[in-house]
C-alpha cells in the first residue's frame, strides 16, 4: 500500500490515499466496543484506478478542501478527506457528517460520519480520530498500557481518547436522542466502525508495555534534542509544521535555527527522503507536558 501511495504525484491525493487506506492504530476486536469493528476499506484495483484518475485531475478534491475545510486543524482536515472519499467512492454513499445529537436544548454529542455501504447494504456509523503519540518511559496509569502513549504537545493520551470514543461517541446510537436522530434520516439499524489513524513514536532505548494496538500501525522514533544532535546528521531531515503533519517529505522545510529553538520547548516532527518520521523533544520531555496546567 505504501509503495502505491508514493506513485501518486499530487500531495493532496497522496494524503487522501494514506488517510483512507493506511493501517489503523487500533483494530484488535478485544479493544473495540461490543459490535464495533475497525473500518477496513480495501485498496482494490478499482480504487487504485480511481486514485490514479484523481491524481491526473485533482481539482475535485482541491475544490472540496477549499470549500469545506478552511481550517488547518489536523482533525478537521482529516475528517474532510473522509467526507470526500465517501462521497466519491462507488461502494459508499455519504448520508451525513458531524450530525448533532440533542436532548431538548442539550447537545449530547455528534455522529462523526453516517454512510451507506452498498456492498453490505447497511448504514454505518463511523467515528474518526487522527492521533500522534509518543511513548513515555512507563504507563502513566497503573494497569493501563495504553496510557504509555502521550500526545506531544498536550495532555492527550491514547487510553483517554479511546475511552472517550468507546464510552461516549460510540454509545450515542443507543441513546433515545441518538435513535431519534437516526430515525429522522430513515435509519432503523446501524453498524459501527472506527478509524483511528496516525503515528506512534517509540524511544530507541526504551521498551513499551504490550497493548491492544495494531502491530502494522505507522510508526517512527522519538529522541531528545540532545540525543538527536549528537547521533544524527541533521542534513538528512526536514521540518514538518503541525498543520502539515499529514504531508510527506516534498512538503517539508529545510531545518533552521528556529526549529531547534522550538524543539527545546516542545516536540517537533522531522521527516527524511525515505519518508521516515521522527519526533525531537525537549530533554525533559514528558515532564514539560505533564507539568502543564
Amino acid at each position: 500500500m505504501t509503495a502505491f501511495i508514493h506513485t501518486l504525484k499530487h500531495p493532496r491525493v497522496r494524503e487522501l490515499a494514506w488517510i483512507c487506506f493506511s493501517e489503523p492504530i487500533i483494530h484488535d476486536p478485544g479493544a473495540l466496543a461490543c459490535k464495533v469493528t475497525a473500518a477496513d476499506f480495501e485498496l482494490h484495483e478499482a480504487r487504485r484506478e480511481a486514485l490514479r484518475a484523481l491524481d491526473m485531475a485533482p481539482q475535485p478534491l482541491l475544490n472540496h478542501l477549499e470549500e469545506n475545510c478552511r481550517s488547518r486543524r489536523l482533525g478537521l482536515v482529516f475528517e474532510s478527506y473522509w467526507h470526500f472519499f465517501l462521497q466519491q467512492d462507488e461502494e459508499t454513499e455519504l448520508i451525513a457528517h458531524n450530525l448533532p445529537v440533542r436532548d431538548g436544548g442539550r447537545t449530547l454529542g455528534e455522529f462523526d460520519v453516517l454512510y451507506f455501504c452498498h456492498r453490505r447494504q447497511q448504514a454505518i456509523h463511523l467515528e474518526l480520530a487522527l492521533k500522534y503519540f509518543m511513548a513515555t518511559p512507563q504507563p502513566l496509569q497503573a494497569g493501563s498500557p495504553m496510557s504509555q502513549w502521550l500526545g506531544p504537545n498536550s495532555r492527550d493520551r491514547l487510553d483517554i481518547k479511546w475511552q472517550r470514543m468507546r464510552d461516549h461517541q460510540l454509545a450515542l446510537p443507543a441513546t433515545p436522542a441518538g435513535q431519534a436522530a437516526l430515525n429522522e434520516l430513515g435509519i432503523s439499524e446501524i453498524e459501527q466502525e472506527v478509524a483511528v489513524k496516525g503515528w506512534l513514536f517509540y524511544h530507541p532505548e526504551r521498551a513499551v508495555e504490550a497493548a491492544p494496538i495494531n502491530p502494522a500501525h505507522c510508526r517512527g522514533l522519538w529522541q531528545t534534542l540532545t540525543d538527536f544532535s549528537e547521533r544524527e546528521q541533521a542534513s538528512d531531515w526536514r521540518y514538518l509544521a503541525k498543520p502539515d503533519w499529514l504531508a510527506d517529505f516534498s512538503s517539508a522545510a529545510a531545518l533552521e535555527a528556529k526549529h531547534w529553538a522550538l524543539a527545546g520547548q516542545r516536540p517537533i516532527m522531522l521527516i527524511n527522503q525515505a519518508q521516515e518520521r521522527r519526533m525531537i523533544a525537549p530533554d525533559n520531555w514528558p515532564e514539560t507536558v505533564l507539568a502543564q496546567p
